[in-house]
C-alpha cells in the first residue's frame, strides 16, 4: 500500500480517479455499521462502502451513469486558525467527465464537525472547479424505484422482448405498465425486462410516484406523467 502527497493545487485528476481507498473496511463483531462491496453496472467494478446508507448513493450513481467512483479517495490536510485538521471524502465521482467530491451521511448524524469537514472540501473543490455534496438523504418513492429495478439490471431475456417493448412505446406512447407487459405471451418476462429497460434508462417513469401496474411508461424525453 502506497500514499503520497500533494498539494490541492498539483493534485493529478488522473491520479484520484485512479487512486485505490484511503482506509480498507473492516469486519468485527461490535462493528454496527454494514461495510461492503457492491457491484456497478455503470463502472464493471465492484466499489467499496461503509455503510448501508453509503450503498444506497452507490445504487443511486450507478442509475445515472457515474463512469468513476473512488471510495475515500484521498484525504484532505487544513488549518483551521486554531489547528491542523484531516478529513476523508467518502467518494470521487466522474459523471459526464466532471468530477464530484461527496460526503454521505443521514440528516439526524450530521454534527457541525462535519460540517467545518463539508467547507473546507468545498473550498478545494471550488479552486479545481470540482463540484461537491453532502448527500443526507434519499427522495422517496425515487430511490426505492430504482432500487428495485436495480435488482433487474442482469436479468435475462431470452425471448428477445426488450426490443419488441421499445417498439410498442415508439408506435404507442406512453403505456402502464401492467398494459404494456400484458402484449406478451410471458408476462413475468415481460416485466423483467422492462425493469431493466428503466433501470439502463431507456425507458422511463415518473419518479415521483410509486410504482404500480398503472405507472404510466414512455421513451426516454416523453411526458409520463397522467
Amino acid at each position: 500500500e502506497q500514499h503520497y502527497t500533494s498539494t490541492v493545487a498539483t493534485v493529478s485528476e488522473a491520479d484520484l480517479v485512479a487512486a485505490d481507498p484511503i482506509r480498507v473496511n473492516s469486519w468485527h463483531k461490535n462493528k454496527t455499521s454494514r461495510a461492503g462491496l457492491r457491484f456497478m453496472q455503470a463502472t464493471g467494478r465492484l466499489h467499496a462502502h461503509e455503510s448501508l446508507f453509503e450503498r444506497k448513493l452507490l445504487c443511486a450513481l450507478d442509475f445515472h451513469g457515474a463512469t468513476n467512483v473512488v471510495s475515500q479517495p484521498f484525504t484532505l490536510t487544513w488549518h483551521d486558525g486554531a489547528r491542523e485538521r484531516n478529513h476523508t471524502p467518502d467518494f470521487l465521482v466522474e459523471i459526464d467527465g466532471s468530477l464530484t467530491v461527496i460526503n454521505t451521511r443521514p440528516a439526524a448524524r450530521v454534527s457541525d464537525r462535519l460540517l467545518e469537514d463539508c467547507a473546507a472540501v468545498g473550498e478545494m473543490c471550488l479552486s479545481r472547479g470540482w463540484d461537491h455534496a453532502l448527500v443526507v438523504g434519499y427522495r422517496l418513492p425515487g430511490f426505492t424505484i430504482i432500487d428495485t429495478v436495480s435488482d433487474h439490471w442482469d436479468a435475462s431475456d431470452h425471448l428477445g422482448y426488450s426490443e419488441d417493448i421499445l417498439d410498442l412505446l415508439a408506435d404507442s406512447g406512453p403505456t402502464a405498465f401492467d398494459a404494456l407487459s400484458a402484449h406478451f405471451d410471458a408476462p413475468v418476462v415481460a416485466r423483467a425486462a422492462l425493469q431493466r429497460l428503466i433501470w439502463e434508462r431507456q425507458a422511463s417513469i415518473d419518479l415521483t410516484m410509486p410504482l404500480s401496474d398503472a405507472t404510466l411508461v414512455a421513451l426516454p424525453g416523453e411526458e409520463v406523467r397522467p
